[in-house]
Parts: structure tokens; sequence; C-alpha cells
């Protein structure tokens, strides 16, 4: 499919200063293709046809990195009334989601935000639930929490090794999460699907546009890279702790700095867990960035961490050259 830009890039809709418009697509940059070398130099937006937002001149130190815009989207049953709509305006903006009753909403940034702005629209978000005192919020099985980083900036390497580091933690993530969501259907974990390395050998093959609808619903959603030029992060529950929300909008968040800091040693180091271990080698990636350990014990963590070391080892092998025939333990694991 000709790669064409999207009406429904919510990055494109945020205004920036002209100094951080992107440059001139590159030559040899096609959009009309389906296909772009890995080593290419060109940015996602310029694959897509959209300009890649800048990093603002803005810091908070709550935030592991005050430089990436990234999009909210809190789900929360009972909480639709006019004056709570308004008290969030204009930094949330409120949306129906059929996948919510009671009386439920979705609320997300009405545009990207980023560092001090992000923490400043999670406390108004907090400060407006006290107008629900009358008719109490509820958080639910039914709603959830997600996140989208901008990867509108990032290189098809840059996208690839952020990908494959939101796969090695996924485990982690998902341990930070109720036992309702890691056994979600609107948020599949990669360790449930059979196509998890096809997507890294799509992606290594400059083919990443999952724009088929079946990409979204994944505990990290491919769909929006389409649709919004943005990675997402769908696994987390439903919540009205903004300090919860925060802690996992810096989970996110140092995974994509972590991704840019290793870049191409990431594959190395995941194969050395095998020999350590997954946990060492998290503590090792995030040291600085993120504290992952608390979740390391969580119910089947540990498990899923060495599933997933041995399953992406293996198809790392041989410098990285993926093959569709993957070993016996990934059928074995995956259920191929």
């Amino acid at each position: 499919m000709p790669l064409t830009p999207s009406p429904a890039n919510m990055w494109a809709s945020l205004s920036v200063p002209s100094s951080a418009a992107i440059d001139d697509v590159p030559p040899g940059v096609d959009h009309t293709s389906d296909s772009i070398p890995f080593d290419s130099s060109a940015s996602v937006a310029q694959h897509i046809g959209c300009t890649a937002i800048a990093k603002p001149p803005i810091h908070t130190p709550k935030l592991v990195d005050s430089e990436e815009y990234i999009g909210i989207e809190l789900e929360l049953e009972n909480c639709n009334s006019s004056s709570f709509r308004t008290a969030v305006n204009p930094e949330w903006e409120a949306v129906t989601d059929g996948s919510l009753k009671l009386n439920g909403m979705e609320y997300r940034f009405r545009q990207p935000l980023a560092g001090a702005a992000i923490v400043k629209a999670l406390k108004k978000f907090e400060t407006a639930l006290v107008l629900l005192d009358a008719a109490p919020y509820h958080e639910g099985h039914r709603g959830s929490t997600h996140f989208h980083i901008n990867v509108s900036n990032s290189s098809v390497p840059e996208l690839y090794y952020q990908i494959l580091l939101s796969y090695f933690v996924e485990p982690v993530l998902l341990a930070m999460c109720k036992p309702d969501r890691r056994h979600n259907s609107f948020a599949v974990p990669s360790g449930r699907t059979k196509d998890t390395i096809e997507v890294l050998d799509r992606i290594r093959a400059g083919q990443f546009m999952f724009n088929e609808t079946a990409w979204k619903y994944r505990a990290v959603g491919l769909n929006s890279i389409y649709s919004k030029g943005s990675l997402e992060y769908r696994m987390f529950h439903s919540t009205h702790d903004m300090e919860e929300v925060l802690g996992w909008t810096n989970a996110v968040l140092s995974i994509k700095k972590a991704s840019r800091k290793f870049a191409d040693k990431i594959p190395d180091m995941i194969k050395r867990g095998l020999a350590e271990s997954p946990q060492t080698i998290i503590d090792e990636i995030f040291n600085g960035i993120y504290d992952f350990s608390p979740y390391y014990d969580q119910d089947d963590c540990p498990d899923h961490l060495w599933e997933f070391t041995r399953m992406f080892t293996y198809s790392l092998r041989d410098e990285m050259v993926m093959s569709s025939k993957v070993s016996d333990y990934y059928k074995k694991v995956m259920g191929v």
C-alpha cells in the first residue's frame, strides 16, 4: 500500500515554531513506495508526509524526559458532568467511547504536551475530580489509560529499537497493571500473538505502516504510527490517581530515552540476558533513567521476562538477520 500522509495525524496539528519544521524530504525518499531502506536518514514524519515535532525549551524534574511530546488518554465511568468537562478544558477534551458504560467518557490531551505542561494538565485533572463528589467516578475494568509517545521525529532504526525495547520490558509494564489488563483483548501482549518477529521483520524492511485495525489492539499499539505518528502504550488500567499516571508517563518516556541512548547495542544486550538475567540487563539499560525493579517479582513477570529474552535471542541471532522460520522454543512459547 502506498505511503500517504494521514489526515488524522494529531502531531501535525500541534503549533510549533518554524524552526521546528523538518527539512525538505531527503533525496531518495519516495512517498509512493511501501518500503524504506532500514538505514534511511529520513524521519518517520518525512515518510508519512507530516511535520516532526521539535523539542520544547522547557524542563521539569518530575519527568525523566522533558523534551518529548506525548498524548494521554484517561477512561473513566460516571465522569461526564458539564462542570467537570469545563474544569479540565482546554488541556483535555472529552470524547465518547463505546467500550465504556455508566455514563463513561474518555479524556485525552487536546494536543500533544511536553515537560511542565504535562504535569500541569495532570494536576488540573486531579483538582477537577473534586467536583465529582456528588456522583463518584468509577474506574472499572472497562476503562484503561493510554499513552502516545511521539515517534514522528524518529528514524526507522530508532523506531525499530524503541519497539524492540518496548517488547523486552513489556512483561514489567504489564506487572505494573491490574490483572485484568494482562489478559485483555483490547491490549493484547506480544507474548500472546504469533507475529512479534514479523513486526520486527517488517520494520527492518522499512515497512512500518501498520495501518490495519488489528495492530491497534496490542499492549504496544502499532496502528497509531500510521494514523498519529506515535507509538501507543495501551496496557495500563483506568485510574483517578494522577501520581500513578505520572509514574506510567515516566516509564514509557524512559523506553524511548533508553532506546536512543543504546540503539544498536540493545540486541546484544538482550542476548546477554541469557548468560546473566533479563532483570540485570534492564537495570543496566535504564540505569539513572527509571527503576523498574519493584515490579520484577510481580506474579508471572520473571517467567515472561525469561521467555521474551530467549525468544528475542533466537530471533536476533546471525547478526540480526530475521527469519520467518523461528525457533522451536519460540513456537512453544507463542503457540505458533
